[in-house]
């Protein structure tokens, strides 16, 4: 029988189950959740942010072009309860059939992109602003 071992990733011991469920922003169900209430995974985040973070950018960095100013959906949760992101807009567009027969016109806000958002607070890695100078445009 096949043995699965855990394997820490840095030399905290974080794990790479804990390691990919915040990198996938708790969309990857691999049991680093299992048992666990929302307090303590934030519990869990905010007293490993800075390693995940880190590594994560490693890997981003290593992606290169088109992941610029992506982040877990942690992180950006974080930032928005001090910083939050400024509207640019509205667009329309057309809703569901309404049982009434009334306008189907919705209106909704749009608010700029993770990218114009890390960059208007200064939070770009150097590397991500390095891209953006050799054309790319966001």
């Amino acid at each position: 029988m096949k043995r699965n071992r855990r394997i820490p990733i840095n030399p905290s011991h974080l794990s790479n189950q804990a390691y990919v469920f915040f990198k996938w922003s708790g969309s990857i169900a691999n049991g680093f959740s299992d048992g666990k209430t929302r307090e303590e995974i934030l519990a869990f985040w905010k007293e490993h942010r800075e390693e995940i973070m880190k590594l994560y950018l490693e890997d981003l960095k290593k992606r290169g072009s088109g992941w610029e100013g992506k982040r877990p959906q942690f992180y950006f949760d974080e930032l928005e309860e001090k910083k939050t992101r400024r509207k640019i807009g509205v667009e329309k567009s057309i809703g569901p059939v309404r049982s009434d027969g009334g306008d189907r016109t919705v209106i909704d806000d749009r608010f700029e992109s993770d990218f114009r958002y890390l960059k208007r607070l200064g939070l770009l890695e150097p590397w991500e602003v390095e891209l953006e100078k050799g054309g790319k445009k966001f």
